[in-house]
Order: structure tokens, then sequence, then C-alpha cells
């Protein structure tokens, strides 16, 4: 799952949101993946994060 993350979250910062995205995996693993997604497509306002 980690690869497939890198290559997903390297298209984002490309500048190529996908439409749809599925999170599939240990507990563990999907909340890691959704913090990182999250992070990289959710501007920090006023210092929430």
């Amino acid at each position: 799952m980690k690869q497939e993350l890198e290559a997903v979250l390297a298209e984002i910062r490309k500048g190529k949101e996908p439409s749809l995205l599925l999170l599939h995996g240990d507990d563990y693993q999907v909340h890691a993946a959704s913090k990182a997604l999250l992070d990289l497509l959710v501007p920090p306002e006023d210092g929430i994060r």
C-alpha cells in the first residue's frame, strides 16, 4: 500500500487530483493514508492543524 500511496501523493502534488480514492487495509494504514491525503489536499488555516 505504501508504494501505491506514494504514487497517488506524487500525482496530487503535480496537480492531478483523483476524483475517487478507495483506502483499504489495516486500520493503522488507512488512518495514516487518510492523514497524508488530508494534509496534502486541505490547506491549513490559521494554525488549525
